[in-house]
């Protein structure tokens, strides 16, 4: 597979059946998706090229973005502030 060269690639070193040392060029691997907040692991949330962006992110308020227990508590801060 060839990839583009860029200095955002990352280099990896690889020995070839002659012996030869090389370097081949591979694209970063992507992180998992952190909450705006709280900067912890958000659950159900996949980097999936062939999938829709609705199947790709949870479809309650604040989905893909914030973690449960951070939604919920602004969901009520929200609540209280239009009571």
């Amino acid at each position: 597979m060839v990839y583009k060269i860029s200095r955002s690639s990352r280099r990896v070193r690889r020995n070839t059946p002659a012996g030869r040392a090389v370097i081949h060029y591979e694209p970063r691997k992507k992180s998992k998706a952190t909450c705006a907040k709280c900067m912890s692991k958000l659950h159900g949330v996949t980097h999936g090229r062939g999938l829709a962006a609705s199947k790709r992110s949870p479809s309650r308020p604040f989905g893909g973005v914030l973690c449960s227990k951070c939604s919920r508590a602004s969901i009520k801060e929200m609540v209280r502030a239009n009571a």
